[in-house]
């Protein structure tokens, strides 16, 4: 296949730039153009090698130049009017705006983990807020697997990196991170999650609490046991262990 000369009308409208972008390549060592006609494939190359920046307009026209390429490659005659490349759109991503803080009366006494809905009663908005983050973070997993499919995809077909699905593989990753992070947030403050060392406080108390009740026991019950026979020793002392245990399970 011969060379495939456009002039710079031409070679915008297929790369999807301005002429002043032309001429900033040309300024940076693009080759330069014989009688007004410039070697399509010579100065794709140079845009697919050159350094990647933060530039919409430029992302597009390294991938049409990539597609140029590509077609080429394979022996087919691309024409300065054929369409740019449609990029990828990720509407399977839900941004979850991070939940306003309330303000909540605290009570007046209260103790580590009861409130947790873990334990306590879990409130119908905790849990809606809750499910609908599980689900949005479903959908940045599955968005995040679908950009690196297509980012592989590409690179398979064209054995080159297509700047583009670089670009929304690492946004689907960026949005992925965060959706996590939210959702961490809002469990902490629907109690759903609490820290290590707040749960093991409130067990070490219980235990003691317990512990005190039951070492208070036999003074507690001894004078009132003299005499009696030992069934209703036995009784008294049922009902008792029974009324610590039950303290137990409401404990609080």
């Amino acid at each position: 296949m011969g060379k495939v000369l456009w002039n710079q009308a031409q070679l915008s409208r297929y790369l999807g730039i301005e002429r002043s972008s032309i001429r900033h390549y040309l300024n940076k060592g693009c080759p330069k153009p014989v009688d007004r006609k410039f070697d399509v494939k010579l100065f794709c190359e140079f845009l697919v090698q050159s350094p990647v920046r933060r530039n919409q307009n430029k992302s597009s026209a390294r991938e049409n130049a990539q597609k140029f390429l590509t077609d080429t490659a394979q022996g087919k005659t691309p024409h300065p009017d054929d369409p740019p490349i449609p990029k990828p759109t990720l509407d399977s991503i839900a941004i979850i705006p991070k939940p306003k803080k309330k303000k909540e009366k605290k009570p007046t006494k209260q103790k580590p983990i009861i409130k947790s809905p873990s334990i306590g009663t879990r409130s119908k908005a905790s849990c809606g807020k809750v499910l609908g983050m599980v689900a949005a973070l479903e959908r940045a997993r599955q968005a995040e697997v679908d950009a690196h499919t297509i980012y592989q995809k590409a690179l398979d077909e064209t054995h080159m990196i297509s700047a583009m699905a670089l670009e929304n593989w690492q946004k689907t990753l960026e949005i992925l991170r965060k959706c996590e992070t939210d959702f961490l947030k809002v469990m902490e403050r629907s109690r759903m999650l609490v820290e290590k060392t707040e749960v093991q406080s409130y067990i070490e108390t219980m235990i003691e609490t317990v512990k005190q009740t039951m070492l208070n026991m036999p003074s507690k019950m001894a004078p009132s046991l003299d005499g009696l026979e030992w069934q209703e020793i036995q009784e008294r002392l049922e009902i008792e262990i029974r009324d610590i245990l039950e303290g137990l399970a409401n404990y609080q």
